[in-house]
């Protein structure tokens, strides 16, 4: 951690300077020892000068355990994240109660890592804070020290270098997050390849029965029309099966559908969605649907930019769609994946 205090003034002289401040105030009067007229201001200044430096010399000493404290805490949890990580790539997948005890372990981790993120954005808003005090204490000294309305070429050789180590702090913090930022979206980009990659390798299917929506009518109404389409929608919706999944005659019938009921054509609207519906009764959620419909999110999503707490989550679904992929649940991991469209669509 960096000096709290500027170089010039650290800690242990800034203590032995400020008790002398009393005493150099009272040796500026003018000569044949007559009191200034200003010297009740002076003394007062000087008091809470002195108020000041002990309050902020206390501040930065329990910062300073706080700091440790903060990293004490964060070089713990990398270790323990690291030892969880190695022993579930060890287990077989096979293991589900090591397995589930182990993930249980890593999502406490998460959790007290995302604790200790809130502590050190705690912790660097008391720094902050305890730096601005700092430079309003050195505001009331540089009074004490000269005639009002003045300043010399070191202070102002001070202030400078103070606000160019504040401009290069506050760059390494933003390079530092935009390095966190980076690592995460690289975890969860390799996590979708491994997902793509899991899918290439196992198959079997799951059939979803749903039950067939309402028959066609002779005279079709905006009405019934309006009622079929809910009805297609909510088989879709129900199957897990997105717009994007639908192969690209289905897309046009499902365009279609819309383009029909809004120019009140419903005899075109209702044959469109009888024909979508049929499209969609044919799509089987297996381990082809689920791989294509993976291999879009990783084309269209891997390069977008998540918070922290987002792409905890799609890490945490990834895992997750893995398990399901491995045991041939389809229909579960065909869920997750939607979860995932989700979460990215939200941005």
């Amino acid at each position: 951690m960096r000096a709290l205090f500027p170089t010039r003034l650290r800690p242990a002289v800034l203590r032995c300077f400020l008790t002398l401040l009393p005493v150099t105030a009272g040796l500026s009067c003018k000569e044949g020892n007559e009191p200034r007229k200003d010297e009740p201001a002076v003394e007062e200044m000087s008091i809470v000068v002195e108020a000041d430096k002990s309050r902020i010399l206390e501040e930065e000493q329990s910062l300073e355990k706080k700091r440790a404290t903060v990293e004490e805490e964060q070089a713990r949890l990398q270790r323990e994240r690291t030892e969880i990580s190695e022993r579930l790539a060890s287990i077989s997948k096979k293991d589900k109660s090591s397995r589930d005890k182990l993930e249980a372990d890593q999502k406490r981790v998460q959790d007290e890592e995302n604790r200790l993120s809130n502590a050190r954005r705690s912790f660097d808003e008391d720094r902050d804070k305890l730096e601005r005090d700092k430079n309003k204490l050195l505001e009331k000294i540089s009074k004490l020290e000269q005639p009002k309305g003045t300043q010399t070429v070191q202070q102002r050789e001070e202030a400078t270098t103070r606000r160019e180590r504040d401009i290069s702090k506050r760059e390494g913090d933003l390079a530092q997050r935009e390095k966190h930022v980076a690592e995460r979206e690289a975890e969860v980009s390799k996590a979708l390849r491994e997902a793509q990659s899991l899918l290439s390798s196992i198959g079997n299917t799951r059939v979803i029965v749903q039950a067939p929506v309402a028959a066609p009518t002779s005279s079709p109404t905006a009405t019934s029309v309006a009622s079929l389409r809910r009805d297609v929608m909510r088989k879709m919706e129900y199957r897990g099966i997105l717009v994007d999944d639908l192969p690209p005659a289905a897309r046009d019938l499902e365009q279609e559908s819309k383009a029909s009921l809004k120019s009140r054509d419903y005899g075109a609207a209702q044959d469109a969605l009888m024909k979508l519906d049929k499209a969609i009764e044919g799509i089987a959620v297996n381990g082809p649907f689920v791989q294509g419909k993976m291999t879009r999110l990783n084309r269209s999503y891997s390069s977008t930019k998540l918070d922290s707490g987002k792409s905890t989550q799609i890490q945490k679904l990834l895992s997750e769609f893995s398990e399901l992929a491995t045991d041939g649940r389809w229909d579960r991991a065909n869920q997750k994946a939607n979860q995932m469209v989700a979460i990215y669509q939200s941005k």
